[in-house]
């Protein structure tokens, strides 16, 4: 890979602090998941929730990839435990490969970035739903401008390709109006 795969992002927080207690929390972000989940409609009703199954950690690649952050993120903690607070994870995990990779299965969770629910590409793209003007095949007048488009996860946060999308729909609008004239 030559993407990043993996972001340490620090803040205050209270994780596993005593309440009423602060420090600086590291925090892993996986970028790069060999565990693609999927949404799929459960019926032909509008109303009904679709099935969401985001498969989270279900190749052995990427339980492997967080653990081998969190040893990194334990590295930056023991520089300045007092900084950090309480020293869980070098106290409890002891750091067995077994012990730091159910670790990683029973705190991991999603923060929100998911991408790829409506994805860009060429109508001869089965799993395509809009173009590269960003209008949702089969419909007229629908377009979706957010991180839904993204093909796949980017290496980074989403809110600035978000953004970019965004900056681009309105560009497509522009070019469009000035075309109607």
């Amino acid at each position: 890979c030559t993407s990043p795969d993996m972001q340490l992002i620090c803040g205050q927080g209270d994780l596993f602090s005593a309440p009423g207690t602060h420090f600086c929390e590291v925090g892993l972000v996986g970028h790069i998941q060999a565990s693609p989940g999927y949404v799929t409609l459960k019926s032909k009703d509008p109303l009904e929730h679709p099935r969401v199954e985001p498969h989270y950690l279900s190749a052995s690649v990427d339980i492997q990839r967080m653990a081998e952050g969190l040893k990194v993120a334990s590295e930056i903690y023991k520089q300045d435990p007092d900084m950090f607070g309480l020293d869980y994870i070098s106290t409890s995990l002891g750091w067995e490969e077994a012990a730091v990779k159910e670790f990683v299965l029973q705190v991991t969770h999603t923060i929100w970035h998911p991408v790829g629910t409506c994805k860009m590409g060429p109508r001869s793209d089965p799993l395509a739903v809009v173009d590269e003007r960003l209008k949702v095949y089969g419909t007229q007048g629908l377009r979706v401008a957010d991180a839904s488009i993204m093909p796949v996860i980017p290496s980074t946060n989403t809110d600035q390709p978000s953004r970019m999308i965004g900056y681009h729909l309105a560009d497509l609008i522009l070019e469009e109006s000035r075309d109607a004239l």
